[in-house]
């Protein structure tokens, strides 16, 4: 695959869902070879962190980049989806915070911000991701299989017990029309009756009807966007969770009731079976 970046620099605003705070990214060209950068612009040093998966770190519902103690990068999973999507593999992002806005709680805000300013492919190529082997991880229910393919799909299998939701699944194979068509548009979703308990911890500061879904025991808070959107914005989330390898990937993902924390390990133990440290 041919290594690609954007043609112009853009600077867009938003809320993290989590901190309720607004931050300010400014995400730039890069030249080949340059990989996904972030630059936490509030911090005087040691600012700098690289999309790859020795920077992966477990965060609570969200996904997680952090190159040592006091610089991070948290709820990248949307942006990172659109990057997949598009086989964006050199850029540059300065945030004047920690978590990336949530715009509307899917990737169709970084979609259409991309879409704008155009992609350009670069002269050097970028190896996929390929094993000749099975790869498992699991924790509690949740559960995630790579096998050997020549494609990037994803087999998503959720069953939260709740009656809304109910049991559901798809499968998806990756591409950007897919992406666009399929999952783009799936919303980041949670449920009413833990609400409080996420305030307490600090999270869903930022959250409103506006940028996530909320479940309650016999409704939704809006219409639906698609009659599967719960586990389209999994597939989406896994996605961007495994793009934090840093470059593409082919392999067939089985997923049941996986969390941003197991996407995370996945990756890793992917990394690792590819030797890419």
């Amino acid at each position: 695959m041919v290594q690609k970046t954007i043609t112009k620099a853009f600077t867009f605003t938003g809320i993290g869902i989590h901190s309720g705070k607004e931050v300010s990214a400014t995400v730039s060209p890069a030249p080949e070879d340059s990989g996904i950068l972030f630059t936490r612009l509030d911090l005087i040093s040691n600012n700098k962190i690289i999309v790859k998966p020795e920077n992966i770190r477990s965060f609570y519902l969200g996904s997680c980049l952090a190159a040592n103690n006091e610089a991070r990068i948290i709820t990248l999973e949307h942006f990172m989806a659109a990057l997949s999507a598009f086989g964006i593999t050199n850029l540059t992002i300065d945030m004047t915070g920690e978590e990336m806005p949530i715009l509307d709680g899917s990737a169709s805000g970084y979609i259409d911000l991309f879409d704008k300013v155009g992609i350009v492919s670069q002269t050097k190529q970028i190896a996929a991701i390929v094993l000749d082997r099975e790869v498992w991880v699991t924790h509690n229910d949740g559960h995630l299989v790579y096998l050997p393919a020549d494609n990037f799909e994803i087999s998503y299998f959720v069953d939260y017990g709740d009656p809304m939701i109910g049991k559901q699944q798809y499968s998806y194979c990756h591409s950007k029309d897919a992406f666009m068509r399929e999952i783009m548009n799936a919303r980041t979703f949670g449920f009413f009756k833990d609400v409080e308990a996420m305030w307490s911890r600090g999270l869903a500061l930022g959250g409103s009807f506006d940028n996530a879904l909320v479940v309650y025991e016999d409704h939704y808070s809006s219409e639906l966007r698609y009659p599967d959107e719960p586990v389209k914005h999994k597939i989406l989330d896994l996605v961007g969770d495994l793009y934090l390898l840093g470059r593409p990937m082919n392999g067939h993902i089985i997923a049941i009731k996986s969390s941003h924390a197991l996407n995370g390990k996945f990756a890793q133990c992917i990394s690792d079976a590819y030797n890419l440290n």
